[in-house]
């Protein structure tokens, strides 16, 4: 959560903006990055036409994201 944490900061983005489910679930790998967007649009955080970014890491240097318009 430390690194989500100190992504939003320094793109200068809310923490509450990242819906997390590491407090339900625990680790879970990438898997988290579905389970949190399927939070986020049943708990009707993300509408249609919202533009979302779907962030995630590994180990090293290694990254991804994309960017959806729901």
């Amino acid at each position: 959560m430390h690194a989500i944490h100190e992504t939003l900061d320094r793109l200068g983005v809310p923490h509450n903006r990242a819906p997390l489910v590491m407090d339900r679930y625990g680790y879970t790998g990438s898997a988290a990055i579905p389970m949190a967007l399927d939070y986020a649009v049943t708990k009707g955080d993300i509408k249609e036409n919202d533009l979302i970014f779907l962030i995630g890491s590994g180990g090293g240097l290694a990254f991804a994201g994309a960017a959806f318009r729901m």
